[in-house]
């Protein structure tokens, strides 16, 4: 059977922490995406100040935003790697345009909120449960690039290969400077993809370059966590999706299944504990793939 993720692939993510996967999107997809990011950059940047934008659950705001937590040249390498047992806990457009070089005084790494950011790992404030400061792969996030991020000190993310295996504790006691030569810069064109585990050390370098930066994150996790910028999506999305798309918004397949299961009153049963196949359409689905590719 041909695998969806090599054995190549899988090992280098579990070594590194991290693939890129080349031309995820098409020129079409691309001009549509930076078409949407665009829009939503007039509409809400001036209430920043900053110049730059952060739209959080950002899949709520247009069609094409929705449809990317299912790409399918993305959705079997991320189920390949969690299982079909899965949601987004989060989803959101960061766009960074370029700042003014003497304005950053600060090394790679070490400042929080500022420019750049500090060395960190994603989860919620008091952290994820951990094994001697070690976090399982509680979740994996993709990162689509819009815009080229190909030239040096032009915004890359920086990770540090293989530090999902450190003791990420470190991280809150003190602000690592990490030598260059541990650090890997994402720089990519544009339609490329990163898949990641969050419990990778990274971070964002400053955008020195010409070009604003816009790049979209989706980060999927177990449908027993909660999510972290949404609680339930509206029902209006909800009627527009397919059973795949409403599992990875945390709502049930479908819009007759009660979370609770038929008749809560009697036996409550939530359907992220207790599974029907119908809860799960992306088990099928990544079933019948492996079948069509084998």
């Amino acid at each position: 059977m041909k695998q969806v993720l090599t054995q190549q692939e899988r090992e280098g993510f579990d070594k590194n922490g991290f693939l890129i996967i080349e031309n995820a999107l098409s020129s079409v997809e691309i001009a549509e995406l930076v078409a949407v990011a665009d829009d939503l950059y007039g509409r809400y940047e001036a209430e920043t100040g900053t110049g730059r934008l952060e739209i959080r659950n950002c899949l709520a705001q247009h069609r094409s935003l929705l449809n990317l937590v299912t790409h399918a040249k993305i959705l079997p390498v991320v189920v390949g790697l969690l299982g079909p047992n899965i949601k987004i806990r989060s989803s959101h457009l960061d766009i960074r345009p370029p700042v003014a070089r003497e304005s950053v005084t600060n090394q790679l790494g070490q400042e929080r909120w500022g420019e750049p950011e500090q060395w960190h790992i994603d989860g919620p404030l008091y952290g994820y449960p951990s094994i001697k400061g070690l976090v399982p792969m509680m979740e994996i996030k993709v990162g689509y690039y819009l815009t080229d991020v190909v030239e040096s000190d032009s915004g890359a993310l920086c990770v540090v290969p293989g530090s999902h295996h450190f003791d990420y504790r470190a991280l809150a006691v003190k602000k690592p400077k990490i030598p260059e030569e541990y650090v890997y810069r994402v720089q990519v064109p544009k339609g490329a993809a990163i898949i990641f585990r969050t419990g990778l050390w990274h971070c964002v370098a400053s955008n020195l370059s010409n070009t604003t930066r816009k790049v979209l994150y989706y980060a999927y996790t177990f449908r027993w966590i909660e999510a972290s910028d949404y609680f339930t999506q509206s029902e209006e999305i909800l009627a527009t999706c397919t059973p795949i798309q409403r599992q990875l918004l945390g709502a049930t397949a479908s819009p007759a299944r009660s979370p609770l299961g038929n008749e809560p009153a009697k036996t409550p049963c939530s359907f992220y504990w207790y599974t029907e196949p119908q809860d799960l359409p992306l088990q099928a689905w990544f079933d019948e793939l492996h079948a069509a590719t084998a």
